[in-house]
């Protein structure tokens, strides 16, 4: 089961790029939505305690600062936060101050026919980010999407080494020589009971071919990382016209922690989240040309991540 006994003592480096990602997009996104006239609903749906125990803020808190800058200057605009919070939720209600801020008990897919029913008519954004991955089963991101909304945006941290950590015990590969080619601060355990909730997470058994062909040494642990982000990235896209994500890592050297997927049906939304990724990928490359630690993987122009945008452009026109 996965732990997060000391995950808020300090935030840690790949956190603050992801939480810089959301905050970057959020100020114009606020900007444009809010020329609809509709109401604007944002749910985090693992918020945390909403601060760390060093001070610096987590997603509940950014969200909460963001909104009230925009309102200084607009405010009319009807803009409502819900947390989703199962274990820290007293502490989150102690740390939020926006009057128009709910926090929900429980998990996530214990609040996925009260999510749905809040979004109705309303725009949109929805942040999922799990410490693990027992919690996204396709099927509740595939509820949401089909819900009847004015916009829905979604922002989702995807932990795809720790699902192919998890595949490969439940194949009868030792997972720990994973770690050879991962993350040495890798401290998520998931421990999923059946090779069926792995498909019902992954939306398929794909990911079993990318395990075993990876087992058989066919490719290495980076190459399964990628084509199982890709291959999952394009289950989304039966969601979502518009699909981009972007690797999270701690050191150039090693896989990505996690991938970052954004999910629109909207083509300014996209364009404006593919800026905000690319500066951060250029702001570590910066770092790396200065053999400092960086996050995020280089990115040719035909990686996956610009192969997502342009398949979601062309799926959106045909």
């Amino acid at each position: 089961m996965s732990s997060t006994k000391y995950f808020f003592n300090k935030k840690r480096e790949w956190s603050k790029r992801k939480d810089r990602i959301l905050k970057e997009y959020l100020v114009p996104y606020l900007t444009k939505i809010a020329f609809s006239k509709k109401p604007i609903v944002f749910f985090d749906c693992f918020a945390g305690k909403g601060k760390f125990d060093d001070g610096e803020f987590g997603s509940p808190l950014i969200i909460e600062n963001i909104i009230n800058t925009y309102l200084l200057k607009n405010p009319k605009t009807n803009i409502s936060c819900n947390f989703i919070e199962k274990k820290y939720g007293e502490d989150l209600k102690k740390n939020i101050t926006y009057k128009k801020a709910e926090v929900w008990n429980g998990s996530f897919e214990e609040n996925i026919i009260s999510i749905c029913e809040r979004l109705k008519n309303n725009n949109a954004f929805v942040y999922i980010d799990p410490y693990g991955i027992k919690s996204l089963d396709f099927i509740s991101l595939k509820r949401i999407s089909e819900g009847s909304y004015n916009s829905l945006e979604m922002l989702m941290n995807f932990n795809t080494f720790g699902f192919l950590r998890e595949g490969c015990r439940l194949l009868n590969f030792d997972p720990e020589k994973l770690f050879s080619d991962s993350d040495e601060e890798y401290v998520e355990i998931n421990d999923i009971e059946s090779i069926e909730k792995m498909n019902e997470i992954a939306n398929g058994d794909y990911w079993q071919t990318i395990i075993i062909d990876y087992k058989m040494g066919k490719i290495k642990m980076f190459q399964a990382e990628e084509k199982f982000a890709n291959d999952y990235v394009k289950q989304l896209s039966g969601l979502f016209k518009y699909i981009s994500h972007i690797p999270i890592k701690l050191k150039s050297k090693n896989i990505p922690k996690y991938r970052l997927i954004f999910g629109t049906n909207y083509k300014e939304g996209i364009f404006l989240m593919v800026d905000e990724m690319n500066k951060i990928w250029k702001e570590m490359l910066r770092s790396e040309r200065n053999m400092q630690e960086v996050l995020f993987e280089y990115v040719r122009p035909d990686s996956s991540f610009c192969q997502m945008l342009f398949m979601g452009q062309s799926n959106a026109s045909s």
